[in-house]
């Protein structure tokens, strides 16, 4: 589902059922999934299942590759961090997200790792809006 009004990367499906932090980090060193689950301490048994990855360890991944990322809770105050392009941002669990969802920021939308959840053959893609309330972001310190 690649077009000119997303982004020009081709969107990265989380392979596992709580990859998507995995995935959103994937998109945004513009790496294979594979590849950057290794970059997760234990990474492939804690795709598989609970506990989930979380913020903190995203950031230290993206400076350990030299980008300039931080993260922080969402508040009205600082809603527009998760404008930023290369963003990633955690929607809160709900319904529709049982798990929470983790999501990159691109150019006028998301790239969602599991666009079609809960289908268990998962495809990613590009969104407009998020799915969810996001309460989280990861983002870029430039």
């Amino acid at each position: 589902m690649k077009t000119k009004d997303f982004d020009s990367r081709e969107p990265v499906v989380q392979e596992d059922g709580l990859g998507c932090a995995v995935a959103s980090t994937a998109f945004v060193l513009n790496i294979p999934y594979q590849e950057a689950i290794t970059l997760f301490e234990d990474g492939q048994r804690r795709a598989k299942g609970i506990p989930n990855f979380y913020c903190p360890e995203i950031v230290k991944i993206l400076k350990e590759k030299g980008l300039d990322y931080s993260w922080t809770k969402l508040t009205d105050e600082n809603k527009g961090l998760a404008e930023k392009e290369m963003a990633i941002v955690f929607c809160k669990q709900s319904s529709q997200l049982p798990f929470g969802h983790f999501l990159s920021r691109v150019k006028n939308g998301w790239m969602d790792p599991w666009i079609n959840l809960p289908n268990p053959q998962r495809t990613a893609g590009f969104r407009e809006n998020l799915p969810g309330n996001p309460t989280y972001v990861v983002y870029p310190n430039e």
